[in-house]
């Protein structure tokens, strides 16, 4: 099933490929997809998962630095009301040298 971020809303992180079929394939990697995700994971207590979600969405990144995206999954994550994961976005953020 679909899943669902701290509020409740369905996170369309997965999608079928175009044209149907078997299998799906990562949309986007945008900060608000991101955000959902790492709220999901860290909610559920997988750091570990986090930091994958967070790795991968990074190493796509596009057209922005990565601090600006870091600080925007933050923004998502405080505006889903994960106090939790924003806290641990803003330590992996000044983890890597960087600072809000």
């Amino acid at each position: 099933g679909p899943l669902r971020g701290s509020l409740g809303a369905e996170v369309s992180w997965w999608m079928p490929p175009k044209g149907g079929g078997e299998g799906g394939v990562r949309p986007s990697t945008s900060s608000e997809h991101c955000a959902a995700e790492v709220c999901r994971c860290i909610e559920a207590g997988d750091e570990e998962g986090a930091d994958e979600v967070m790795g991968e969405a990074l190493s796509s990144v596009r057209g922005t630095s990565r601090k600006a995206f870091y600080n925007s999954v933050i923004g998502h994550c405080a505006a889903s009301a994960s106090l939790e994961a924003g806290l641990w976005c803003l330590r992996r953020l000044e983890g890597r040298g960087m600072t809000p």
